[in-house]
C-alpha cells in the first residue's frame, strides 16, 4: 500500500454567506496497478481522543455528478453490510472490524483522477461526526513511492 496523508483543509458552501462544513482530509494514492488504501471513519484528532465509533455509513461520490451512494455500513454489533454495485469492475472493498474503509485496486487509475468519500459516524459520547475523504491518484515515477502511511 502506497498513499500519504497530507494536512486536512476546511472546505466552504456559499449560499449569501459562508458557512463551514466538514474538514477534508486529504489522502494521496500512486495510480498504478495493484494500488490498496485504507480510510479509518474516525479523523486523527477524535482518534487521539477517548470515544470510539458505535456505527459508521461510508458513502462515494458518483464521478459524473454530486450524487452520493452509500457503499458500506458498519456496526460494532454486527459488522458490515455493503453494497458492491456501486463500484467499479477492478476494484473490490473490504470493512475492517473498527468500520475502516479498505479499498483494493486491482487495475490502476489515471493520475490527476479523484475519489471522494463521506463517512458519516455516531460516537460513543452521543455526537455525530461527518468527514470527507478527498483521495487523488498521482504517478509515482522512477521507483519513487509514496511513504507508507497507516492512517492509524
Amino acid at each position: 500500500m502506497n498513499l500519504i496523508k497530507t494536512k486536512p483543509t476546511v472546505s466552504y458552501f456559499s449560499l449569501g454567506t459562508a458557512i463551514a462544513t466538514p474538514e477534508t482530509t486529504n489522502v494521496k494514492v500512486c495510480s498504478n496497478t495493484g494500488t490498496s488504501y485504507i480510510l479509518p471513519p474516525l479523523p486523527g484528532n477524535l482518534r487521539e481522543s477517548n470515544v470510539t465509533v458505535i456505527d459508521v455509513s461510508w458513502s462515494r461520490r458518483n464521478v459524473s455528478s454530486d450524487k452520493w451512494t452509500v457503499v458500506l455500513h458498519w456496526h460494532h454489533s454486527n459488522g458490515c453490510h455493503m453494497s458492491t454495485n456501486s463500484w467499479a469492475f477492478g476494484t473490490r472493498i473490504q470493512c475492517s472490524s473498527e468500520g475502516k474503509l479498505i479499498v483494493d485496486l486491482i487495475e490502476g487509475r489515471h493520475p490527476g483522477t479523484f475519489a471522494h468519500y463521506l463517512v458519516e459516524g455516531r460516537l460513543s459520547d452521543s455526537c455525530h461526526v461527518h468527514h470527507f475523504y478527498k483521495v487523488e491518484f498521482i504517478e509515482c515515477k522512477h521507483g519513487l513511492h509514496l511513504n507508507k502511511y497507516s492512517l492509524e
